[in-house]
């Protein structure tokens, strides 16, 4: 996945994602439209974990272009936010940046 990015060319892999106040009212609705790994994975998006660790946590077999348009749609739908942390001198970080590369403020 490290081939794909997220905002601000940070792999996707190593970006922590949360639901929006729209994915939370989305991820409580049974027929929300969004296929079942799609929905696992929305739930699983708390704002904790790098998106490689709750790939790995899916139970199916999903293929790297499934995982990509499952987050790509949550994306495109504004279900879910990259995440990220103030630093202690109040400006905006990377939660997670590249495997190696220090935070870089926003």
């Amino acid at each position: 996945m490290d081939t794909m990015h997220a905002p601000d060319d940070m792999p996707l892999s190593d970006t922590v994602f949360e639901r929006t106040d729209r994915g939370r009212l989305v991820a409580l609705r049974k027929d929300n439209g969004l296929s079942g790994e799609a929905q696992r994975l929305l739930l699983m998006m708390t704002g904790y974990t790098p998106l490689a660790d709750l790939l790995a946590l899916l139970e199916e077999d999903v293929s790297l272009q499934t995982m990509a348009d499952m987050v790509e749609e949550l994306l495109h739908h504004q279900l879910i936010q990259p995440v990220y942390a103030l630093s202690c001198d109040g400006s905006r970080v990377h939660w997670f940046g590249a495997h190696g590369v220090p935070a870089r403020p926003v």
